[in-house]
Formats: C-alpha cells, sequence, structure tokens
C-alpha cells in the first residue's frame, strides 16, 4: 500500500493505496497487528466511494510510528458514500498535486454523513477535515492549560485535540454539549500537549464537523 515491509520506503503506485467500491468494508482493525501503512501514494491513501466502508487504526501518510512523513499526494482519505466511519488513524502530511488539488486529511462530498472520530490528523497541505456542512464546526470561546469551554450543536459529542497549528494531532478526550449547545472540558491531571487547542462535533446521526478555528492553550 505505498511502502515496503519496514514501512519506511516508499513503493507507492501513482493511484490509490486502496480502493473501496463496495459496501460494508474495513480496511485495518482495533489492534496494532491489524493496522496498515498506506502511505506515498500518487492519489488518495484511501478511497471508499460506497456505504458503510470503516478505515480504523492505520497509518495514513507515516510509518508505522506515526512520525515518518511519507505523505499522499492528493488526500488522505476521501469517502464518497453514506454512513462510513473514519477512527483512531494517523493521517497525516498529505500534500498536494501539481495542479493544486487535493491536500486535505479527510475529504467528503457535504451531502454525506460521516463519522470522523478520535483520529491523529496533522501536517496536511490544506485543511484537516473537508467536505463537512453539517453540523457546524464548534467555536472554542476560552482556554485554559488543560481546560476549554465553547459552543457546538446541541447534544453532539465534541472532542478536544491539540495541536501545533490548526488540526487535530493529539485526542485530548471529549464532552458533550448540553440543550442551548454549551460544552466545557476539563483533562484534569497535566496541560494539553500541544500549542492549539481544536474540536469537532459529531451529531446523533453519526455526522462529523470540520475542526474548529484554534484556540491558543496559555503557557
Amino acid at each position: 500500500m505505498g511502502t515496503d515491509l519496514t514501512g519506511r520506503n516508499t513503493l507507492g503506485n501513482a493511484e490509490d493505496g486502496v480502493s473501496l467500491n463496495r459496501s460494508r468494508n474495513m480496511v485495518g482493525g482495533a489492534t496494532r497487528k491489524e493496522a496498515n501503512v498506506i502511505a506515498a501514494n500518487g492519489w488518495f491513501g484511501a478511497m471508499a466511494s460506497a456505504n458503510s466502508n470503516t478505515i480504523l487504526g492505520n497509518f495514513i501518510g507515516t510509518d508505522p510510528s506515526g512520525q515518518f512523513p511519507l505523505g499522499n499526494k492528493v488526500g488522505g482519505v476521501t469517502l464518497g458514500g453514506r454512513h462510513s466511519v473514519v477512527q483512531a488513524n494517523v493521517i497525516a502530511h498529505t500534500t498536494m498535486s501539481a495542479d493544486g488539488r487535493g491536500g486535505s486529511g479527510v475529504s467528503f462530498s457535504p451531502e454525506f454523513d460521516c463519522t470522523i472520530r478520535r483520529n491523529s490528523i496533522h501536517h496536511n497541505a490544506r485543511v484537516g477535515i473537508e467536505g463537512a456542512r453539517e453540523p457546524p464546526a464548534p467555536v472554542i470561546k476560552t482556554v485554559g492549560s488543560n481546560t476549554l469551554a465553547g459552543t457546538a450543536c446541541p447534544g453532539c459529542e465534541v472532542e478536544i485535540f491539540s495541536d501545533s497549528e490548526d488540526e487535530g494531532r493529539v485526542f485530548e478526550g471529549s464532552t458533550v454539549a448540553d440543550k442551548s449547545g454549551a460544552f466545557a472540558f476539563s483533562k484534569g491531571s497535566g496541560h494539553f500537549t500541544d500549542l492549539n487547542v481544536t474540536a469537532t462535533a459529531t451529531d446523533r446521526d453519526g455526522r462529523t464537523s470540520a475542526f474548529s478555528a484554534p484556540g491558543r492553550v496559555p503557557r
């Protein structure tokens, strides 16, 4: 899927690393042994053009350590069907094509209800999550060294991340917005890992928003 057995030497092809054109497939799994390295491909790392596919626990654009950059050229993951889930993957270092196309970690058409949860999405050329129209991204209003508060869609699960820029490299935890849309989060002991915090919202239909604008963590 783009590398040799070491996961570092590139053997990527000019097309997608993984292409799913039928429904109800899974790429990866819940354990480390099931993870795939999907990297250094000339188009998308993983493309799912049918419904109800799951992309779980893979290294998309990195080596198996999650640290060495081996980005896919046009996109990390793109979804072309409903009810797909992208969860617990590393999705990073996506570049752009020569004509300026692509560059996002995860992309999908706005009419699709896709769930994007607990991933490490970072250092992509364009944005971390592209195409999400509903629900709207959360708004972060206050940030402390290990707390934040803001607003999101009422009743939505809000996932909190920290990042050196404006994506979501480190999953910090989650909370649920109340009936008015207000949410508050405390990491407990310790500080947020990186310089900025961002958030996504996932509604009761399983639709996930784009990343919020980042809030700066006080030091």
